[in-house]
């Protein structure tokens, strides 16, 4: 059930998000706002906070297995180095894939390799690409921290569940 004032509170955190991206553009923008709606338009507030921590840390690892795949690349021959990158880190990130599977660990690994294919596709490109990856990592951060202070603040706070241990007991053992 979606509390009275719910879907206009939801405007007021994505609005002043929008307004900044329309201030200030960056090639950012929509990847940024796009995970601020996911999260926002889940009805389970509970699965919301874990698909925002799932972008989030997906991108922080995809990130940063980008910036290292490029600091090889500019070592190496460009070539071989860019192959060599591509494919270890793929591999990789499908292997967390599989022992992942179904948990939310594959979903991360999931979201981390398409980060990583798309921000080491973009430094190796001979067209330059003016967002650095700490700016992404930083954007993203503080988009994530602003998101879950918002919601904090405007959406109700979430119904308190029982654990499903304690469904099974009765009131009156101790």
């Amino acid at each position: 059930m979606v509390a009275r004032g719910a879907p206009l509170a939801k405007v007021a955190i994505v609005l002043p998000a929008q307004l900044f991206y329309l201030a200030e553009p960056t090639a950012l923008a929509f990847p940024a706002l796009l995970g601020l709606v996911t999260f926002l338009t889940a009805q389970d507030p509970a699965a919301g906070r874990a698909q925002l921590l799932i972008l989030l840390l997906g991108n922080l690892v995809g990130s940063v297995a980008a910036a290292a795949a490029s600091a090889v690349l500019e070592v190496g021959p460009p070539l071989p180095a860019l192959m060599l990158m591509t494919l270890l880190g793929s591999l990789e990130f499908a292997g967390w894939i599989m022992t992942g599977a179904r948990r939310p660990g594959g979903a991360v690994a999931l979201t981390g390799l398409v980060t990583f294919l798309m921000l080491f596709g973009l430094v190796a490109s001979p067209v330059p690409f003016d967002v650095p990856v700490l700016d992404r990592i930083t954007d993203i951060g503080v988009l994530s921290l602003y998101t879950v202070g918002a919601t904090a603040l405007l959406l109700p706070p979430p119904d308190p569940r029982w654990p499903a241990a304690m469904a099974g007991r009765s009131a009156h053992i101790s």
